[in-house]
C-alpha cells in the first residue's frame, strides 16, 4: 500500500517504542509548558483495510465467517487508551480517487464504518472525514501541526509531508501494549538524504497507488536518484 518498496528503505533508520512510554514522554513531559497532550492522528480507512483484509484470508474456503474488524479496532483502542494521547480518526472522503492500480476502487462497507465511528467516540477519541484521502488530510494536519504525528501503514504520508509517522509494529505488540516503529521526516533527511520533493520523485520513480512507475527500475536506484536532489520543493 502507497509507495512500492519504500518501507523496507526506511526500516533501518526507524526507533521501536512503546506508544504509551513514547506519548508521555513526548506530550506529558516534553510539553509541560503548552498542553501536556500528544495528538495523534489516526488514518482508520487504512486500519479498518487491513483488519478486514486478514479476516477475509482467515475465511478463505468457508462459506461463512464472523468479521472481526471490530474486535481487532476494540484491541487498538484500549491499547491506545493506555496512552496519555488526544487520538484523531481520519476517515477517507468522497473525493478520494475513484481508481488505484488501474483498478476500480473497492467501495468501503458503510455499517462498518459507522459502527467504527460510534466504538471510537465510545472511548472517548474523535472523528473527522477528509474531503479526499485521508493520508493527505493527516499530512496537512501534521504539516501545520493541528496533531504531532500520523498513525498509519500508508506510505504515501511521506510525499505529502508529514513531519511524524508511527507504524504499528505487529510483531512486538502486546494483548495490551501498543508498540510503534517511529519515523522521523528529519532523522530520515539526516541519514538517507530523502526530502519531501526526494520522496515524490521516488514515488514516482517506483510505483504508487496511482501510477506503475517506470518498469524495471527498482527502489535502489530510485534511492540513489532521490538523493540527487533533482525537483525539490519547500513549501
Amino acid at each position: 500500500m502507497g509507495i512500492q518498496g519504500l518501507w523496507p528503505i526506511l526500516k533501518p533508520i526507524a526507533s521501536t517504542q512503546d506508544f504509551a512510554e513514547y506519548a508521555l514522554e513526548h506530550g506529558f513531559i516534553k510539553r509541560y509548558h503548552k498542553s501536556r497532550t500528544f495528538d495523534l492522528g489516526i488514518d482508520s480507512s487504512v486500519l479498518l483495510d487491513s483488519f478486514r483484509a486478514a479476516a477475509w484470508s482467515r475465511q478463505r474456503g468457508r462459506l461463512h465467517g464472523p468479521d472481526t474488524s471490530l474486535t481487532q479496532l476494540f484491541r487498538i483502542l484500549c491499547q491506545l487508551s493506555r496512552a496519555s494521547a488526544n487520538c484523531i480518526f481520519v476517515y477517507d472522503g468522497d473525493g478520494r480517487p475513484p481508481r488505484k492500480h488501474g483498478r476500480q476502487v473497492i467501495k468501503r462497507s458503510p455499517m462498518l464504518y459507522e459502527q467504527s465511528k460510534r466504538l471510537v467516540e465510545a472511548f472517548g477519541f474523535h472523528v473527522h472525514v477528509a474531503a479526499g484521502e485521508a493520508e493527505a488530510e493527516l499530512a496537512v494536519m501534521n504539516r501545520l501541526g493541528v496533531i504531532h504525528a500520523v498513525l498509519t501503514k500508508d506510505s504515501d504520508v511521506f510525499p505529502y509531508g508529514a513531519q511524524l509517522v508511527l507504524r504499528v509494529n505487529s510483531d512486538a505488540c502486546t494483548a495490551t501494549n501498543l508498540v510503534v516503529d517511529v519515523y522521523d521526516s528529519q532523522i530520515i533527511e539526516q541519514r538517507l538524504g530523502l526530502t519531501r520533493s526526494g520522496f515524490l520523485l521516488f514515488a514516482l520513480l517506483v510505483g504508487n497507488d496511482i501510477d506503475a512507475g517506470i518498469s524495471g527500475l527498482g527502489p535502489q536506484t530510485a534511492l540513489a536518484l532521490a538523493k540527487c536532489g533533482y525537483w525539490r520543493y519547500s513549501p
